[in-house]
């Protein structure tokens, strides 16, 4: 694939949608792209060897509003396109009663064979790019489930004697061991997982959330490929999970987008692990906000560059900021669930000493910008200046071509020192 973050490629001719429309058209991974579905099929076959009747689950046309007359390949129209996997199709009746009967569409065949692959992600998302992997979770039945680290270790014995995948890294010691493979001929990397459906919750939210505006996929794909550029996001840096919620928590102060608490009102619980990750998905949410991406896009530098990340805990399930010291007081009802499974010792308490906390929507106990170290943290912030001084200095003409042409040297310099002022403030202040 080609390199994507060479923008020398990209003209920026036009209006600002035109080039926006140039940009994304250069950096999306369709979802029908031919390379994935050779991928799909050849990591079907090779768990065939190991779990027989193993097969993928085609999650469908999730939560879309296209109509008849958009076109998949236009990607300011389309919010969010589904895997389609070119195979055969499981779906379990759980999955069955969440999406069949969305929009009326009931009906579809259900085929349980109890060996699953359950593609998630930024690919089921439609937040895919040229360079993305794919993230799978292999889900079996009772009487083949095992601990996670010894379905990965088998796994691990079978790919020593696959010619198709090359195994690039193992992790077995976090609560989700992880098994990453490089598909050989396509070069597309596989993360694949054996526990934790919340990652597939987490995935339906998304995939909800960002199908309810046609503004929110654009402004978060320009916002992802410019987190690239910059290299802010990736190994022992901002996890791009981290920063899709950082844009919803963005859009929900807007009220283009409800709060995750809202969503779970009214509606029976759905306990996955010790988290509520059920969600009402109503057709149309309702808001008043006429902004253009270009605004949008522009106000969310500009938010994260005067924000308050020393003292604050960035919740997507209520909609607002937290303050860290009342979180750990307990001072808030809406949390009764945490704080029982933390008063049983269910679950550790929410890491709130770090530089930045944006707790997960679902898991309450998990800061997703955990893995953001101090100096990661302080280029993080320092970014997010220059992107909003680009804002405010340039029309909107060339507003992209200079987001995406790489670091301004010498705005960066002058918001270095201020930046590492707040930075350092914080770090003697408030880490433990």
């Amino acid at each position: 694939m080609s390199d994507i973050l060479d923008t020398r490629n990209l003209s920026f001719v036009g209006d600002f949608n035109t080039q926006m429309k140039e940009i994304l058209q250069y950096i999306i991974l369709p979802a029908e792209n031919p390379m994935l579905q050779t991928v799909y099929k050849d990591l079907e076959t090779f768990f065939q060897g190991i779990w027989r009747g193993i097969q993928f689950i085609n999650l469908g046309e999730k939560y879309c509003k296209r109509g008849p007359e958009q076109k998949l390949s236009d990607p300011l129209l389309v919010p969010t396109v589904a895997v389609e996997c070119g195979m055969r199709v499981a779906k379990s009746k759980e999955r069955m009663a969440d999406r069949g009967n969305l929009n009326g569409r009931g009906g579809g065949t259900v085929n349980i064979l109890g060996c699953q692959i359950e593609v998630f992600g930024s690919i089921m998302i439609g937040l895919a790019m040229k360079n993305s992997d794919i993230d799978c979770l292999v889900n079996l039945p009772p009487n083949l489930r095992r601990e996670p680290i010894i379905l990965l270790r088998e796994t691990e014995k079978a790919l020593s004697q696959n010619t198709k995948f090359q195994i690039v890294n193992i992790n077995t010691k976090s609560k989700k061991p992880l098994i990453v493979v490089l598909h050989k001929h396509t070069q597309i990397s596989c993360d694949i997982t054996f526990s934790d459906r919340n990652c597939i919750k987490i995935c339906d939210l998304m995939i909800y959330l960002i199908s309810r505006d046609d503004r929110i996929r654009p402004l978060m794909l320009t916002i992802k490929y410019w987190s690239k550029i910059y290299d802010l996001t990736g190994n022992k840096k901002m996890k791009n999970f981290c920063l899709q919620l950082l844009i919803v928590f963005y859009l929900q102060q807007k009220e283009i987008l409800p709060s995750i608490k809202s969503l779970q009102q009214n509606i029976e619980e759905e306990i996955t692990g010790l988290w509520n990750t059920a969600f009402a998905r109503p057709i149309s949410y309702s808001n008043d906000d006429t902004e253009t991406v270009y605004t949008l896009l522009g106000g969310f530098f500009q938010y994260y560059s005067n924000f308050d990340f020393k003292n604050n805990i960035i919740s997507l399930y209520l909609g607002h900021l937290i303050h860290r010291t009342d979180f750990e007081k307990r001072h808030y009802n809406e949390y009764n669930l945490y704080y029982n499974n933390i008063r049983q010792h269910l679950c550790k308490p929410l890491c709130t000493n770090s530089f930045v906390c944006v707790q997960d929507p679902f898991n309450h106990d998990r800061n997703s910008a955990i893995t953001i170290l101090p100096h990661v943290a302080m280029e993080i912030v320092n970014t997010f200046n220059v992107a909003a001084s680009i804002y405010k200095n340039e029309n909107e003409q060339d507003f992209l071509k200079k987001l995406l042409n790489g670091p301004d040297l010498n705005i960066a310099r002058s918001m270095q020192t201020f930046t590492m002022e707040k930075m350092c403030k914080y770090s003697s202040s408030s880490v433990k």
